[in-house]
C-alpha cells in the first residue's frame, strides 16, 4: 500500500494556497491601446459614412440634411463619383450595399474592414478606375487613399 507524502507544517495564520484548477478562469483577452484607438476613430467615421449613404439625397449637398454634418461629402462626392450625384442619378446600389455592410463591419468584426478596403480597390481596379480616375493621385491621397 503506498503512503501519501506528509503534508508540510503550517505556521498558525499561513495563507493557504487556494486549489490550482479553481484559480485559473478561462482565457481573456484585451485590446491594446493601438487597438483601441483604431476604434475610437473608425467607429465614428464608418457611422457618418453609412448615414451619409443610406440618407441619401437628403444628406447631399441641395438636400436638408446636407448642411453641417455632411459638408464634407460635397468635395467627397466630386472626387469619388459612387458618393456623388453621378452615381445616385443612375441608381447604383453598391455604395448603398456598402454602407449596410458597414453596419454589418462594426456589429461584427474589424476584419470585414480590410475585406471592404480590398473590395472597393478591387472595384475601381476592374473597372478602369471610372470612379476615381479622372482625378490626380495628389487629389486622392488625402479625401480617397487615407480614409480607405
Amino acid at each position: 500500500m503506498a503512503t501519501q507524502p506528509a503534508s508540510p507544517a503550517r505556521s498558525p495564520g499561513a495563507k493557504q494556497e487556494p486549489n490550482a484548477s479553481a484559480a485559473q478562469p478561462g482565457w481573456s483577452h484585451a485590446p491594446g491601446t493601438l487597438t483601441l484607438l483604431w476604434l475610437a476613430i473608425s467607429l465614428p467615421l464608418v457611422a457618418w459614412d453609412t448615414a451619409y449613404v443610406l440618407l441619401r439625397p437628403r444628406s447631399m449637398p441641395g438636400g436638408s440634411l446636407h448642411w453641417p454634418l455632411w459638408a464634407p461629402y460635397a468635395l467627397y462626392g466630386e472626387i469619388d463619383h459612387m458618393y456623388g450625384r453621378k452615381q445616385w442619378a443612375l441608381g447604383n446600389g453598391f455604395p448603398a450595399a456598402q454602407a449596410l455592410m458597414n453596419a454589418a463591419e462594426t456589429a461584427i468584426a474589424a476584419v470585414m474592414t480590410v475585406s471592404k478596403t480590398v473590395l472597393y480597390w478591387l472595384n475601381e481596379y476592374c473597372s478602369g478606375f471610372d470612379n476615381i480616375g479622372h482625378n490626380r493621385p495628389v487629389t486622392l491621397f488625402f479625401p480617397w487613399i487615407i480614409p480607405k
